[in-house]
């Protein structure tokens, strides 16, 4: 007694059977109020191997353990039942077939549900079902550790359910072919990082579980550690289906860590607080977990017939590309509204299209593109609209589609509805449809590439495939101040017939390397297509064209050496060292939108543009004849964040290509030059 020295203490007299409590000053206690004090370990324990049991409409409170506990039981039901209180999970069910969890309002334990079933080395599912619950407060004791809904087994049906204010996990995964859709899950992971609303991970053999129709919302880091996620594929997890998913206000809202063969598919991914998405390749090599994920796969007969059919991917993991590499993942079609942050994070350099297939998604910043999202209604439209209709993009799950479909509980009990974090009622109107008009073109670069006329080099006629020859030792002859004054370009139409560089300009601008070789060393010339005006220059070493370098002050125009690449670098002789060097001294200059600038490497004409703004370049566009051969996207700029969003940019190819009618022959490039990259589709 002596120890009690401050309210919210308690002390346990075991010699006379006494609890001595003072209560916290916060505490809304009276002394009507009743203290229990709990002795039972686990409240209802069902014997082993038991069947064809029913539990409906009671109260259970105030176990030490488990609510429920049953190990090996088949057919049992578990209805309207309110569990609370409770030491451990409010129904724990292990190796059971057949059980059905419904209508249940379980609250204030350390977990929810635990359900085991099924057979994984055959695939036998297990029959089991956990639909229209309502889980609340969870994780009272161990707050790492103790999740809502925790599944282990083959083919578990989680469906309907509502989970909110979790210490850890909402839902975590063990196993296969289960299916969780139409649950609301909401403030996970309040007491832990590094943590997901759902998770799973370390397991290669952990297929085909499918993640669809949820609403997965406001599930934040509020303790230091690392980022926490809607849905957490760790350590490499593999072989996930997440669809038409509703993703609203978490840190993160899907990471992809390193596994494999994992689809992200028409979700909305509304308003991120760190990032849309992580994708790393921690595994690549046979790094990471790899060796103990073989290990533990290698006890699974995982080429046989049944499973070889069922997971076809798997069972040819040792074929061809390292097991711990991330490919596979695809990306695609879902729809990104963020204001403020980046979309997706990766983590290394070393990522191919084969890995992570992120394609044909949208990215916005307005908000008046969904119908009501303060209202849980995120129905695209306005800018969307295009976009839903080219990908056939499904309607979004509603909030009255998810969570419990009937008051939960026993039936003489009124159960306290959870706060579902939209706005109830109906919207007095729609989100405001707004279209910006296109932004104003940034400064095109100095080397013409087709936006613009060319006015370095006027060729004589606005088609067929030029050159103008500064130097070109072998063929002086060809060189422009041996030539007439009024013909000092040169044109080949005999190789234009063969090579078709006079209608393609690929092709065309390709012919720098043949022409190297056909005037030798010294040579130096440019290349010029007629019907557009893109060009390159062709010869030795690494070149600049360049307007200005508000660093230095260097206001000069024109084609110059790289010095620093070609005597520091070796980039005469290394095209990649030199094309690199087009962003590193555009950032370097003051990454002014004013002055791009443009690395040409002269032995082979490749080039790399860097500078302001998201360009789009086709080869043909037969639905739309008006669009220009290469052009600055302003209305993406305006509206779709494609000026400083490399994947909203990079996405626009495959946009523009279903634009000008899926012609495969014509492919359409798009150029995000604040980073230098570009992307072309079809790939």
């Amino acid at each position: 007694m002596s120890e009690l020295d401050e309210p919210g203490e308690y002390f346990v007299d075991r010699d006379n059977g006494v609890l001595y409590v003072w209560p916290s000053k916060d505490a809304p206690y009276s002394e009507k109020d009743q203290i229990y004090a709990s002795i039972v370990p686990t409240c209802i324990d069902i014997i082993w191997s038991s069947a064809n049991i029913v539990l409906e409409g009671f109260v259970i409170e105030a176990c030490r353990q488990n609510g429920i506990h049953a190990n090996n039981v088949q057919n049992l039901t578990i209805t309207r039942m309110k569990i609370q209180n409770t030491g451990s999970d409010g129904i724990a069910s292990y190796n059971g077939h057949n059980i059905k969890v419904n209508l249940c309002d379980i609250r204030n334990g350390d977990g929810g549900i635990s359900i085991s079933g099924g057979d994984q080395i055959t695939l036998t599912p297990s029959g089991n079902e956990i639909s229209d619950n309502i889980i609340s407060n969870f994780g009272r004791v161990e707050y790492v550790g103790s999740d809502g809904i925790s599944v282990d087994g083959v083919g578990i049906h989680v469906h309907h359910n509502t989970l909110f204010n979790g210490s850890y996990k909402g839902i975590d995964i063990r196993g296969n072919d289960h299916i969780f859709e139409y649950n609301h899950i909401s403030k996970m992971c309040l007491k832990a990082s590094d943590c997901g609303a759902i998770q799973s991970g370390r397991h290669f053999s952990w297929r085909g579980n499918v993640i669809r129709y949820n609403h997965i919302q406001d599930t934040q880091r509020l303790v230091p550690g690392a980022d926490v996620r809607g849905v957490m594929l760790d350590d490499q997890l593999s072989g996930v289906l997440i669809e038409n998913n509703v993703f609203n206000h978490n840190d993160v809202h899907v990471n992809i860590g390193g596994g494999r063969d994992n689809i992200v598919h028409q979700n909305i991914f509304y308003n991120t607080t760190q990032f849309s998405m992580q994708l790393d390749a921690r595994g690549a090599d046979g790094k990471w977990h790899t060796s103990d994920m073989l290990r533990y796969l290698n006890k699974i007969p995982y080429t046989n017939s049944l499973w070889s059919k069922r997971y076809p991917k798997l069972a040819t993991i040792m074929a061809g590309h390292n097991p711990g590499d991330p490919v596979g993942n695809q990306v695609t079609e879902n729809i990104f509204y963020a204001v403020g942050y980046p979309q997706f994070q990766t983590y290394g350099e070393k990522f191919q299209s084969d890995w992570f297939n992120v394609s044909n998604n949208i990215y916005i910043s307005d908000v008046g593109s969904f119908s009501a999202p303060r209202y849980g209604n995120f129905k695209p439209g306005c800018l969307l609209k295009d976009f839903v209709k080219q990908t056939n993009f499904k309607d979004p799950v509603l909030p009255n589609q998810v969570g419990p479909r009937n008051n939960v509980g026993p039936l003489h009990i009124q159960t306290i509805q959870p706060d579902t974090g939209y706005l109830s009622g109906s919207p007095h109107s729609t989100s405001n449809c707004v279209v910006k008009p296109p932004a104003k073109q940034p400064t095109p670069v100095y080397l013409p590439d087709g936006s613009m006329p060319n006015t370095l080099y006027q060729v004589p006629e606005n088609k067929g495939c030029w050159f103008s020859f500064d130097k070109c030792p072998n063929h002086q002859e060809l060189e422009k101040h041996r030539r007439p004054t009024s013909n000092q370009f040169y044109r080949d139409t005999q190789a234009e017939q063969r090579d078709q560089s006079g209608t393609n300009e690929t092709a065309c601008l390709n012919k720098v390397p043949e022409m190297v070789n056909k005037c030798g060393s010294g040579s130096s010339f440019a290349v010029i297509y007629g019907p557009t005006g893109a060009m390159t220059l062709g010869g030795e070493g690494c070149y600049f064209a360049r307007y200005y370098c508000p660093r230095t002050g260097w206001n000069a125009t024109g084609f110059f050496e790289d010095k620093y690449a070609d005597q520091k670098l070796n980039g005469a002789h290394n095209e990649s060292v030199c094309l690199s060097r087009a962003n590193a001294q555009w950032k370097w200059c003051g990454s002014s939108k004013l002055y791009p600038l443009v690395s040409i490497f002269k032995p082979t004409g490749h080039l790399r543009a860097a500078g302001a703004g998201c360009w789009i370049k086709h080869e043909k566009c037969p639905a739309d004849t008006t669009l220009k051969h290469m052009f600055y996207d302003g209305f993406g700029a305006a509206n779709l964040q494609t000026d400083d969003n490399m994947d909203s940019c990079l996405s626009r190819a495959e946009y523009f290509w279903h634009h000008c009618g899926n012609h495969p022959e014509y492919k359409v490039t798009a150029y995000y030059r604040p980073r230098s990259v570009s992307a072309t589709y079809p790939f």
